[in-house]
């Protein structure tokens, strides 16, 4: 696995551009910087990268490390290289969790209230099953656990995916998903007739390169991932 610090030395090579997401209708939403030079998207990647150093995948930022990190992300959206992240093949593969502002997929409570362990929170992206799987590994009492959330995806533009999640699995139990609520199903009705989503949970790619992703979901959070080496 490449390292952060590591990561911060890389050379960047590819060409760069802008995106047009229509669908992408909350605050995060940046001014792209059509043609912006690898040199800019080098710098913006870094900056980036340099500031979510030391914040334990945010869960140590306070609301000035938040907005710096934010704002950050959206330089680094505005000169995304990859116009169609679901059509390519820079998608697909393990992803590691870094920096995200929800706490839920960092923080305890998740086994006997451990913390994920390091390099523990990772996402496996295969946009050729369409499939992606959520994977979160403790230790409790010396002993590895490894959580796993299995989800059915959609494509609903060239970067948004929605989720529906089918399967779970604690440590050794595997458990299939409930069914939807009355209520759950009422909300999704709703987003689709507003033009505001539709089908749930929806993650979108705004960012994406050989080795860095930045994605954002339906509730708002911003999560940047680094690519595990296969």
């Amino acid at each position: 696995v490449k390292s952060m610090r590591g990561m911060l030395s890389s050379s960047f090579d590819e060409s760069a551009g802008g995106i047009v997401n229509s669908q992408v209708q909350v605050n995060y939403k940046p001014t792209f910087v059509q043609g912006a030079s690898a040199d800019q998207t080098k710098d913006a990647k870094t900056s980036l990268l340099t500031a979510i150093l030391g914040l334990d995948r945010g869960l140590a930022a306070d609301d000035n490390a938040k907005r710096r990190v934010q704002k950050l992300a959206c330089a680094l959206e505005a000169s995304n290289p990859t116009q169609r992240p679901l059509r390519s093949p820079l998608m697909n593969g393990e992803w590691e969790l870094q920096y995200t502002t929800a706490s839920a997929a960092v923080g305890g409570g998740g086994v006997l209230g451990a913390k994920p362990v390091a390099g523990g929170v990772r996402q496996r992206v295969d946009m050729y099953s369409m499939k992606l799987i959520n994977e979160t590994e403790y230790k409790v009492f010396g002993q590895q656990v490894l959580n796993k959330a299995i989800a059915d995806v959609e494509a609903q533009s060239d970067s948004r995916i929605s989720l529906n999640f089918t399967d779970f699995e604690i440590g050794p139990l595997k458990l299939s998903a409930p069914p939807k609520t009355p209520a759950r199903l009422a909300i999704e009705w709703e987003l689709a007739a507003t033009g505001r989503g539709g089908k749930g949970a929806w993650l979108d790619t705004t960012y994406l390169d050989y080795d860095v992703r930045i994605s954002r979901n339906d509730l708002g959070d911003l999560f940047v991932l680094t690519k595990v080496n296969d």
